[in-house]
């Protein structure tokens, strides 16, 4: 990650989870159990405004439990019901060993004064309409951040339905916009929650502002 973004971080954080859901059973269904320990203590523990949390979590192939994709959403919009904040969710399978936990959750937190965060999820598979797209979030959204310093993260899976030239696209509309990528897994998934827009599903552009004092 480039080294001013890196600076713009004010919280980041690497767990590997064991205990953080609990599952009570009965003889007609299961449920979970959340005790506010995947995102809710952290975001109380920061201070300065939050903008975007970036949240990757990686699940063992034989994961002991019904836990999905679904369930991380389901938490994230807990965790951000009080706050005008961002959450993006990225998650994979892994066949590597984590000892006695069935999980690890990598999060990065982006906030404080001038700073900014727009998120974008791809919902077509046609390059025209993905390029006026791109061209309608630059013009109400991310050109406003004219005195900003702009860096964007592109979370897609390998089989993403978004178009092969989208990057390219994103390149043509938002050319002074720096863009590295995180490619996951076939078998992952990714989704941005927002306390204004909701949940939105599929490939993520999010582009990060920030006053070039360093």
């Amino acid at each position: 990650m480039p080294r001013p973004l890196l600076n713009r971080i004010i919280y980041v954080r690497s767990r590997l989870i064991d205990d953080t859901v609990l599952i009570w059973k009965d003889e007609r269904f299961q449920k979970f159990l959340y005790n506010c320990y995947l995102w809710n203590n952290d975001i109380k523990c920061v201070k300065e405004p939050i903008k975007l949390m970036l949240s990757f979590f990686t699940f063992l192939s034989d994961n002991p439990l019904p836990f999905t994709h679904a369930n991380l959403e389901s938490f994230a919009q807990i965790a951000i019901n009080d706050k005008d904040s961002q959450i993006c969710i990225a998650s994979e399978t892994s066949a590597e060993t984590l000892g006695a936990s069935y999980a690890y959750n990598d999060i990065a937190i982006f906030g404080g004064e001038n700073v900014e965060a727009s998120t974008f999820v791809v919902k077509t598979d046609n390059e025209t309409e993905l390029l006026r797209q791109f061209k309608r979030w630059n013009i109400e959204t991310i050109s406003n951040w004219s005195n900003y310093q702009k860096i964007a993260i592109h979370i897609t899976t390998v089989d993403s339905k978004e178009p092969k030239n989208g990057e390219n696209l994103f390149n043509m509309v938002f050319d002074d916009v720096k863009l590295i990528t995180r490619y996951l897994s076939g078998n992952a998934a990714s989704s941005v929650l927002s306390s204004h827009g909701g949940l939105q599903r599929g490939s993520i552009y999010a582009i990060i502002g920030f006053v070039n004092e360093l």
